[in-house]
């Protein structure tokens, strides 16, 4: 042990390359990023030398990297608009946006397209608060469901959320600051579009129970109030009941007339139930599950537990997720009575939190978990009320005033950012109310070609964005997806293609065998095979397109993100005469570490097991598909980028692919970004690093080489 000790103190890498030169394998229990701190065991003057020389080579480093062609801020800054809602009488739309990276609401006049700050959650509760939920109670009256932080009832499917309902009287909001909040604790239910003044709240407990409360009855949010005060204008009395159930109801399922319809509760048998109130008041248990929700992750998804989230427009159907999915990416639509059940949706998202309805119950949206981040994402209804509709053009009817003389539309296309456009559907004419940039002239001069290839029988879609000049043969950038499994890229907006783009790249996204969004036979024929058939989707999928004349061969790289980033690693390695570099990002390199983190539970593990297709105790069939073992094949330059923070991919990865190159005097570029987790959350840093991965690329793509 002293010798050992004696040994880290003289160089913190020497025992892990002892250790690779005898096994071949990194120990579970030592981690290369962890040996940080012993730099300052040595002697003071080298502590000093160290840093001086760190500092020497950060800055280097950073201005090797500077000024990429474009100006990243338009591609990785804070969204602008990312909702909107559309008062009854068309006149007004109440908005969030992003701009500043905390929710703000704006209120927008219809006739001026004139703009003003309504609220701030970073005013009103802090910086941790967001909002889940925008409705106009009437003209006069917002409501903004506020939330903290997801709690969890355990396997709930995050039911549980600290939250705060937060009603604005718009006149009131822009003139003096003021706002009304229901301090019962509980959550919004409905509007009440239809009845001035009033919504539905509901309220969780033994008996569970939903009141009519009127909004201006509400005291203001800086009132204290006192012992003659009725807290919430003593509103939660029986005349105001509307719905009441035993049991713990956290989600209560509204129809289009605004009437309860069933609840989704703990009863006091220990048992989850969906209560039905459509044919009888004194409610209907229709479906039950054990409580708490068992998970039982299945990769075929032949075993479903669907847990309804929304209420549907028929009788008796619901929109649902499926529990035993690994992340709920898949929106069903199932009838209880009858066992009916549809797919109807499936997100490009990491994860569906909750569902956008129209007025009839039509879903509209989904508020999604994406890069990190709450956002949301339309559905294309087929609307031709835009002259310009196509079916390269996303449009969705978000909301209709209560005349339905305007309607509010979303859009959205492979080069359009998500914007929203107010309707007049008397004269036809359109105005845009804003969109995820605050320029108007968002559009870019690109093209993209969707197309597919057969690769050993199975037919692989790809798209392929590339500048619009059709006289050039581009370099290639090949970005494979995250995932693998049930993730997929669609046809429209994509910051970083948009940006590669921008830059003069082509770039391929292959929606190889296991991604979601085509067919459940598509999604299912990539279990099992991560390292292999995956791999070769994509090879053979950039083979085809390389032929056209408008890529050019000879100039083609690898970028990718989490599982993108481990594929564009060993594609790197296996076909160095096919790609000159690759830039990965959050990668996964080690499958080893990977699938025996102490971080993950059992269940998360096996099915871990089932997508990589080894047996976790397999360790040398796991060493030969990680790119760490096998650095030393490698023969092109890569650039390695990870958060210091990622706790899904961890940096120890990254680490350990590092060491091996450098072991291996292997050429490769190395990044940590400070304080970030998975995710490039930060416009900043974003937009820094996406510029050293240009630079990169270019430098390794040049027409010379």
């Amino acid at each position: 042990m002293a010798r050992s000790q004696l040994i880290i103190e003289e160089d913190p890498m020497n025992w892990y390359q002892s250790w690779s030169s005898v096994s071949g394998h990194f120990p579970a229990s030592h981690r290369v990023s962890d040996l940080k701190p012993v730099l300052y065991r040595w002697p003071a003057i080298y502590r000093l030398f160290a840093v001086i020389s760190g500092l020497i080579l950060i800055v280097f480093s950073i201005s090797t990297h500077a000024k990429p062609a474009i100006d990243n801020g338009y591609f990785f800054g804070y969204p602008g608009m990312v909702n909107a809602r559309l008062s009854p009488d068309g006149e007004k739309v109440a908005a969030i946006r992003m701009d500043t990276g905390s929710p703000i609401v704006v209120l927008i006049d219809v006739d001026t397209m004139t703009e003003r700050a309504l609220f701030s959650t970073e005013d009103y509760s802090g910086s941790g608060s967001s909002i889940s939920a925008v409705a106009w109670i009437d003209n006069r009256h917002l409501a903004l469901q506020l939330y903290e932080s997801i709690e969890g009832i355990e396997n709930l499917l995050d039911t549980r959320i600290s939250t705060r309902l937060v009603i604005l009287n718009v006149q009131e909001a822009l003139q003096t600051n003021t706002y009304r909040s229901v301090r019962t604790k509980g959550y919004l239910v409905d509007p009440l579009p239809h009845i001035e003044g009033e919504f539905l709240y509901g309220t969780s407990g033994i008996y569970s129970r939903v009141y009519r409360l009127n909004a201006s009855k509400l005291s203001p949010d800086n009132k204290v109030l006192g012992k003659l005060d009725s807290v919430d204008g003593g509103q939660f009395v029986l005349s105001n009941e509307v719905r009441s159930v035993e049991g713990y109801a956290f989600r209560w399922f509204i129809d289009s007339n605004s009437v309860v319809q069933a609840a989704l509760l703990v009863g006091s048998e220990k048992k989850v139930e969906l209560t039905d109130f459509s044919d009888d008041d004194k409610g209907e248990v229709i479906k039950t599950w054990d409580f708490p929700i068992e998970r039982k992750y299945d990769q075929s998804h032949s075993n479903r537990n669907l847990i309804p989230i929304a209420k549907a427009n028929d009788k008796h159907s619901y929109y649902c997720l499926d529990a035993n999915e690994m992340d709920q990416q898949s929106v069903y639509k199932v009838n209880f009575k009858t066992g009916e059940e549809q797919l109807v949706y499936e997100t490009a998202a990491y994860k569906v939190l909750s569902l956008l309805l129209d007025k009839d119950h039509r879903m509209t949206g989904l508020r999604v978990l994406k890069n990190g981040a709450v956002g949301f994402e339309y559905i294309d209804d087929g609307s031709s009320q835009l002259e310009d509709r196509s079916p390269e053009i996303l449009t969705s009817i978000i909301d209709t005033s209560r005349e339905a003389n305007r309607t509010l539309i979303y859009r959205e296309s492979h080069n359009i950012p998500g914007e929203f456009l107010v309707i007049d559907d008397k004269t036809g004419t359109s105005g845009r109310v804003g969109g995820f940039f605050p320029d108007e002239s968002v559009t870019r001069s690109s093209r993209m070609i969707e197309g597919q290839t057969k690769v050993n029988g199975l037919d692989i879609p790809y798209l392929l964005n590339m500048p619009s000049a059709l006289d050039e043969a581009f370099p290639l950038i090949v970005m494979p997806h995250g995932g693998p499994i049930g993730v997929f890229d669609n046809r429209y907006y994509d910051a970083t293609t948009q940006y590669l783009v921008a830059n003069g790249f082509a770039v391929l996204r292959v929606n190889f065998r296991g991604s979601g969004g085509i067919s459940r036979s598509h999604r299912e024929a990539g279990v099992g095979h991560w390292y292999g058939k995956i791999l070769n989707d994509i090879h053979q999928t950039t083979m085809e397109v390389s032929a056209r004349s408008d890529i050019d061969p000879k100039r083609i790289c690898l970028t990718g993100f989490s599982y993108g980033a481990y594929a564009s690693a060993m594609l790197l390695i296996q076909h160095p005469e096919v790609y000159q570099c690759a830039a990965v990002v959050a990668g996964v390199f080690d499958l080893n570490l990977l699938i025996n983190s102490q971080q993950l539970a059992e269940s998360r593990r096996s099915w871990l097991e089932g997508v990589i297709g080894i047996n976790r105790n397999n360790t040398d069939a796991l060493k030969k598909a990680s790119p760490v073992y096998l650095a030393g094949q490698l023969s092109k330059p890569i650039f390695i980028v990870h958060g210091s923070e990622d706790r899904v991919a961890d940096v120890e990865h990254s680490y350990r692919f590092r060491r091996m190159l450098e072991k291996m005097k292997k050429p490769h570029e190395w990044h940590i970004a400070e304080g970030t987790g998975h995710h490039l959350s930060d416009p900043e840093q974003a937009g820094d690093i996406f510029g050293a991965i240009i630079k990169f690329v270019k430098e390794n793509t040049a027409e010379s080489l």
